[in-house]
């Protein structure tokens, strides 16, 4: 069975329930079935913007973490209306 890649999109103004989704998921990437990633997993000195569009093109699922923080972010609005392509040509399942 192929590893889902799961993308997290949000506000990092929302980071602690990111952390808090983040355990929720590990007995999935434990068990090899998916590998979640958002942006605070770029490795400094390495470009913020070509890594997110990487790994957001070679997700299966994503996660929109929705909230005031996460509307009022142009970053944000960028990455929901990118999903939602996705979504409509069957890219990725999207989950807002």
């Amino acid at each position: 069975m192929k590893k889902l890649n799961l993308f997290i999109s949000y506000s990092h103004i929302d980071e602690e329930f990111i952390e808090e989704f983040n355990k929720h998921i590990k007995p999935l990437e434990n068990n090899g079935l998916i590998e979640s990633w958002h942006d605070r997993k770029i490795l400094a000195g390495n470009d913020l913007q070509p890594n997110i569009d990487n790994y957001m093109n070679n997700a299966d699922i994503i996660c929109l973490f929705i909230s005031a923080n996460f509307i009022s972010s142009d970053a944000c609005e960028k990455e929901k209306i990118k999903a939602f392509e996705f979504k409509k040509s069957r890219q990725a399942v999207v989950i807002p």
